[in-house]
């Protein structure tokens, strides 16, 4: 684990020379670290080295760390940005976590070991996300067409909405501004007209903006190339961990995420699959336990290796499926739950068979499923 976190490089930016040679002390064995004396130097190094992790200090000469982190946020949004504050600045950091400009925040002085724990949650925040995207990026390229089509469907559904509004917007800066001129010899009305008119376009900066993470989100997805090389040996518990923890807190409170680790196997499959298809069952797992109201919201999941197999099951005590439902669960489009596409199960199966995996479920009416993954383990 220490080894591959040398991977996702941290960048820490601080103007006091003796807490960068600090933290070299602290985090060397174990991260990459990079370090900056200022927020230019920052932004420099942004633009030319791959960061997963910036940590920064707020009271700075020239840029305070959140103005850094804003800077970041615009150059680099996948950048988990954490800023060192003093407690006299505490605030500026919750307000800066508000606004969205920061993950989170480390009080001085801060305790070794938290720190430590801190960075490597950022860095698996930062190996699912990129998990993530080559995930969408591998549906695309290897999907079968229904899949593809599905996803295109979704993808036209978030350009549709900020497509609509900034040609609302459009229509009705021009219809002010020619307003505006038909009075220009009243100074008053042309000048509140402007006035309107600039405010409407002030309003166009939100759906702008959501277009321009779709296209930059996309961007990243075409330059993620599906790879012809055998994949690496994948670290089943690991990615097991890294799901959950990024799944948890959008699933609750509907749902209590608990894993169960009986060993940690090595498989012969893409973390980005493996990644993928637990995603598919936690979620729908979460679903069916919401339909059903259940009292326990549990949902288990449990990483085993048996018989040269690696095996991963997600357990929920949701309604449990009729002989006829289990039968086609795993068929394309079919669904029970109304309004939802039914292609979760299917691009399951279709990923495990790539792979040289399998799925199965165990069911009882009226106390939940398991879904059971079985992928050849590496010994």
């Amino acid at each position: 684990m220490e080894d591959s976190n040398r991977e996702f490089p941290i960048l820490y930016v601080d103007d006091e020379p003796q807490n960068l040679t600090t933290l070299r002390y602290v985090l060397g064995e174990e991260f990459t670290l990079l370090t900056a004396k200022s927020g230019a130097e920052a932004v420099q190094l942004l633009e030319r080295e791959n960061i997963a992790v910036l940590m920064c200090d707020q009271r700075m000469p020239g840029m305070t760390g959140v103005e850094v982190c804003k800077r970041v946020r615009e150059m680099r949004p996948e950048v988990v940005r954490i800023i060192v504050t003093a407690y006299a600045d505490l605030q500026a950091a919750v307000d800066a976590i508000n606004e969205g400009q920061v993950a989170r925040y480390v009080t001085k002085p801060w305790r070794n070991q938290e720190l430590i724990d801190l960075l490597r949650a950022s860095i698996d925040l930062v190996r699912m996300q990129r998990t993530m995207r080559d995930m969408q990026a591998r549906i695309l390229r290897q999907g079968e067409p229904r899949v593809v089509e599905a996803i295109s469907r979704e993808i036209a559904r978030d350009i549709s909405e900020p497509v609509q509004a900034l040609s609302a917007t459009g229509e009705q800066v021009s219809d002010l501004l020619q307003a505006g001129l038909r009075s220009w010899d009243n100074t008053e009305r042309a000048r509140a007209l402007v006035d309107a008119a600039s405010e409407a376009q002030r309003e166009s900066l939100t759906p702008m903006t959501r277009l321009r993470t779709i296209a930059q989100r996309l961007e990243r997805g075409q330059r993620l190339l599906p790879s012809t090389a055998a994949a690496p040996p994948c670290d089943v518990a690991r990615v097991a961990l890294a799901t959950t923890r990024v799944l948890g807190p959008v699933l609750e409170p509907a749902v209590r995420i608990q894993i169960v680790l009986e060993s940690s196997p090595r498989a012969q499959i893409d973390p980005a699959d493996l990644g993928q298809v637990l995603t598919h069952l936690l979620v729908n797992a979460a679903q069916a336990m919401e339909v059903a109201g259940s009292a326990d919201r549990t949902l288990i999941v449990r990483v085993a290796e048996r018989d040269g197999q690696a095996a991963i099951s997600v357990t929920d005590r949701g309604p449990g499926m009729t002989d006829e439902v289990k039968e086609r669960a795993f068929d394309a489009y079919f669904t029970t739950k109304p309004g939802a596409a039914g292609l979760g199960l299917s691009i399951v199966t279709h990923i495990l068979r790539r792979t040289g995996g399998m799925i199965g479920v165990e069911t009882k009416l009226g106390e939940g499923s398991t879904f059971v993954v079985l992928v050849p383990a590496i010994s």
